[in-house]
């Protein structure tokens, strides 16, 4: 543990241009949002304003100090380090930082904003992702970075649509021990000397598409009640979404076994988010 707080403090150190264009994203990011929140205080709702900018301002801090603390991840497959804090980690960025104000929106019954919000973050989603491979942009902060901006935005809708009475506690629990699996997964494979490689799958791509519809759907339905599916379609959309969680734990599982039992180093790990 010493040793990687010696090394992260020495890429710190020796990384001006890149520790200036984080810091610079995120002031950035908060100059916007503040200018946001306060017309929302002054003109929309006053609690509202002041709880989005107590809850995500902070969140913006706290989010900066831990990707300056690791900045050697910022770096290519080869180890090489970027000199920017690039288009897709910014993406990405805006993703997870997103899940605060999204919980804000969705807990103060603001569904319509807080739904723009989840759409925005499946936008970046894809954007990040595309936007690195086409302009070989990838860098090992980014693939670890990408699964967890997709975990809290998935897991927040859901845990909100629990906390409503529309999401069963039981497909909460199925999709948390999913998650949980993975990181799980990432660990043992390291234990066992695995280098694995972050690669969304066929499964995680259309379960990501399920999920992703089933926010929007149980979502909208809070929206519009004249929208609300029927007592089949509902169960229908629920168990569609518990076998599409366990379609992932079992791929997953698969996947981690094959990698354990192979000779060679790097191992897939699925994704698709």
């Amino acid at each position: 543990m010493l040793e990687l707080l010696k090394i992260s403090w020495k890429v710190f150190k020796n990384s001006p241009v890149l520790r200036l264009s984080v810091i610079k994203m995120m002031l950035i990011s908060t100059v916007i949002l503040i200018v946001i929140y306060t017309s929302i205080l002054l003109w929309i709702d006053m609690a509202l304003g002041k709880a989005l900018l107590i809850w995500t301002i902070p969140a913006i801090f706290l989010y900066t100090l831990i990707i300056l603390s690791n900045l050697r991840f910022l770096c290519d497959d080869n180890g090489k380090s970027k000199r920017h804090f690039q288009a897709p980690n910014i993406l990405t960025s805006i993703r997870i930082i997103s899940v605060v104000p999204m919980l804000v929106l969705f807990f103060r019954g603001y569904l319509y904003g807080a739904l723009a919000v989840y759409f925005m973050t499946a936008f970046t989603d894809v954007a990040d992702g595309y936007i690195a491979r086409k302009f070989s942009q990838e860098t090992r902060m980014g693939l670890m970075l990408d699964p967890i901006g997709d975990i809290l935005s998935t897991e927040s809708a859901f845990f909100f649509l629990w906390m409503r009475g529309d999401f069963p506690l039981w497909l909460l629990i199925l999709l948390t021990v999913r998650y949980f699996q993975f990181f799980a997964g990432l660990a043992l494979l390291y234990f066992f000397d695995k280098r694995p490689i972050l690669k969304a799958t066929i499964i995680g791509k259309v379960v990501g598409i399920i999920q992703f519809l089933g926010v929007v759907i149980l979502v909208y339905q809070k929206i519009v009640p004249e929208f609300m599916l029927g007592k089949t379609m509902n169960n229908t959309l629920l168990l569609t979404l518990g076998f599409s969680f366990i379609a992932v734990i079992v791929s997953q599982t698969l996947i981690g076994i094959n990698a354990i039992r192979e000779k060679r180093e790097s191992s897939v790990i699925s994704g698709g988010y």
